[in-house]
């Protein structure tokens, strides 16, 4: 049974030094507030991930590395692509009837190892990112949200994403360089795997069970051959 256990522990190892080696991951597992929802108008333009669309390809234009993150867009209401080519806001509708039966989730970035980015993640709830706003935006996004028949209950949230060049290669006055990227949204199965790795998963579980229901007849097999030769060859003997 160890040497099973091995065999499968080296199998994954390759797997997941494979996936290493061909990309760079960051990756942001997160729980589900429920809270009231809070109307800002600018949050309509930006991409949004949901099931049967919770992937897509996207691309920012690195930023020099010595940039403070805190010098990028100093909040979501100004947020455009034009003038902050260096991060991006993504809307993560988790109020579609499919995924409600999750409290956990995760988000997960992925680009060419060649690439030298750094990527930062925050996830935000829409009281957090509300309370990021400046006071004025605050003021006026409240008197557009008392006109809301209802306050509506939602589990959306929402994730920041910024890139900065690690080398040091890039600075204000080089040509701009751009990193290509994927980002998945998914659910936690029983809070901790992943949607999308589950099929292997249960494949693997299954060849595995399979073979260790194997390993014991087996042994009796080699067992009864390997009597069979010691007798075999102690008759030989005494002839």
């Amino acid at each position: 049974m160890f040497g099973l256990t091995f065999f499968y522990y080296i199998i994954l190892s390759i797997v997941l030094w494979t996936t290493i080696v061909n990309a760079n991951t960051e990756i942001r597992n997160f729980e589900v507030t429920e809270q009231q929802e809070i109307i800002i108008p600018q949050i309509s333009k930006w991409p949004t991930l949901f099931p049967g669309k919770n992937e897509g390809e996207m691309a920012l234009q690195m930023a020099p590395a010595e940039t403070s993150l805190d010098n990028m867009s100093p909040n979501a209401a100004v947020w455009n692509p034009k003038s902050y080519p260096h991060e991006i806001w993504v809307v993560l509708d988790l109020d579609h009837e499919e995924w409600k039966k999750y409290s956990k989730f995760t988000l997960r970035l992925s680009w060419p190892a060649s690439l030298p980015a750094s990527f930062f993640m925050q996830i935000y709830t829409p009281e957090s990112l509300f309370g990021e706003l400046p006071k004025s935006l605050q003021t006026s996004i409240t008197e557009i949200n008392k006109d809301t028949p209802e306050a509506r209950i939602t589990r959306r949230m929402f994730a920041h994403i910024r890139v900065v060049d690690e080398t040091g290669g890039i600075s204000a006055t080089t040509a701009p360089q751009h990193v290509t990227f994927r980002v998945i949204l998914e659910p936690l199965i029983m809070g901790v795997l992943p949607a999308s790795v589950q099929p292997t998963v249960l494949a693997i579980v299954l060849v595995a069970s399979l073979a260790a229901l194997a390993v014991p007849w087996i042994n009796r097999y080699l067992e009864r051959l390997a009597r069979n030769a010691m007798e075999e060859t102690t008759k030989a003997k005494a002839e």
